[in-house]
């Protein structure tokens, strides 16, 4: 049950971070290299689906997946409130998808929304990580939480870049310059997790199994080429276009 609680948990927070990035790029226009924004609004929609369907086997147990209610009151409380904030954020995205254009105080607080549920999420993961290894200490809680954690990171810090270039161009430059920092911060995150997960610290133990490693490597060489572009339009190097209606 910890297993699967603890790798649905981790992976709820990466959907919320999709989520918020997709929303903010199709209300803005701006489409990705090799998809319409027909196409990433109607992956946007399918993930508020799946990502909600997802919360509700971990507040309520699956047992199609194995997972059960969660173990604590703790959190319970944690992923109640999550659903709050996921709820909130979902009836928001789907009245500004209707509308042609969105103001600047919409975007700051719906950026706020997700950056809370983050928050929450993660307070959640952490709280059943710490019940995890006082209920079965065997299981390697940590290493699930920060491998997991990674995923989430690389949502992030495109959310952010967008968030950076959308309040840029709104003329907001206190929120622009705050998610240059943010996204600085979640780059520095990720590249400590990823030393960490390789090298090993007080919590997690070096990686010594061969396949691991060349994973490893692989999800470097390919986060040398995001961090690249991140940086690149966090400088000013490369510009988000943002096209009309």
């Amino acid at each position: 049950m910890w297993i699967y609680l603890l790798h649905e948990g981790g992976r709820q927070c990466m959907p919320g971070q999709r989520i918020s990035r997709l929303f903010f790029q199709v209300a803005f226009h701006i489409a990705e290299e090799g998809r319409s924004l027909s196409e990433m609004r109607s992956l946007l929609r399918a993930d508020l689906i799946s990502g909600g369907i997802s919360l509700r086997s971990i507040i309520e147990g699956s047992e199609k997946k194995g997972i059960g209610a969660p173990p604590t009151q703790i959190i319970a409380k944690d992923l109640t409130e999550v659903w709050d904030d996921w709820q909130e954020f979902e009836r928001t995205v789907e009245e500004e998808l209707a509308k042609e254009t969105m103001s600047k105080w919409t975007l700051e607080n719906l950026a706020l929304l997700s950056e809370h549920m983050l928050y929450l999420t993660t307070a959640a993961v952490n709280d059943a990580v710490a019940a995890a290894l006082k209920e079965q200490p065997q299981i390697p809680s940590n290493l699930i939480n920060v491998a997991g954690r990674q995923r989430t990171r690389l949502q992030e810090m495109s959310k952010e870049a967008v968030l950076y270039s959308l309040f840029l161009s709104m003329g907001s430059t206190e929120q622009a310059i705050r998610n240059k920092k943010l996204v600085e911060k979640t780059k520095k995150d990720f590249e400590d997790a990823h030393y960490d997960l390789l090298h090993g610290n007080q919590l997690l133990e070096k990686t010594t199994n061969s396949c691991i490693l060349q994973q490893m490597w692989n999800v470097w060489e390919n986060f040398y080429i995001f961090r690249k572009h991140i940086i690149e339009v966090v400088t000013g190097l490369s510009l988000i276009h943002i096209s009309e209606p």
